[in-house]
């Protein structure tokens, strides 16, 4: 039987970090098929590049947020040199950006999921998403994210709302879908949640990736 790869720090304990994010960089690749491994191995080595969707997604986070520095004109908010019509601050209930790292026990070893939750009232989390296309509920239901913030936060709900986005001629952004969609536990999740680290650690280790997927290789807090 092929044994683990050993990954030693002074604790004595192999120890993976693996965000959901990358857990479902991989499991697109590996189950939809429309990420090439080039993407996927620079998602590993946490190599980005922006694109205006991204910067698009990322202002449009700070309005649902409130956070400072927006600037109101009637219907339009602009922030990062970006405006959008029509979009407000969501719930001022909620308590935003929520970081925490659970450890899971697989048969690779510990791994930590570093997790940061958009918003969570009582024992409910609710996550902003963009989409630049119609939106697809299958494609968000067979995410990995709301599986983990499920058990890592213990929560009984994580609520998608999600935002179809486009841009206008004069360049700028509105809504022109909205839908959200409720995720709850389910009796496999935490076993499925093994499933993708242990088949990424899989991935890794013949590739000599592991160092960044490991405590030592990480640089995200």
């Amino acid at each position: 039987m092929r044994q683990p790869a050993k990954i030693f720090f002074d604790r004595g304990i192999e120890m993976y970090r693996i965000s959901p994010t990358l857990m479902d960089a991989f499991r697109i690749f590996r189950d939809e098929e429309y990420k090439t491994e080039q993407d996927l191995q620079a998602a590993i080595r946490k190599e980005f590049v922006p694109t205006p969707k991204m910067a698009a997604g990322k202002a449009f986070h700070k309005i649902k947020d409130g956070e400072e520095g927006i600037v109101y004109d009637g219907a339009k908010a602009t922030v990062d040199g970006m405006t959008f019509r029509g979009v407000m601050a969501g719930d001022e209930n909620l308590i935003k950006e929520i970081k925490i790292v659970p450890t899971i026990n697989t048969n690779r070893g510990m791994a930590r999921m570093p997790m940061v939750a958009d918003g969570i009232w009582g024992n409910t989390i609710t996550e902003y998403k963009t989409t630049y296309s119609y939106i697809d509920v299958l494609r968000y239901a067979d995410s990995m994210q709301w599986r983990c913030y499920l058990w890592g936060f213990s929560a009984e709900k994580v609520i998608y709302d999600i935002y179809y986005l486009g841009e206008d001629k004069s360049g700028i952004w509105s809504i022109k879908d909205n839908q959200r969609i409720d995720f709850c536990p389910y009796a496999r999740m935490e076993a499925d949640i093994k499933h993708v680290i242990v088949d990424l650690i899989d991935y890794c280790e013949p590739r000599w990736m592991l160092k960044y997927i490991t405590e030592e290789g990480t640089n995200d807090n």
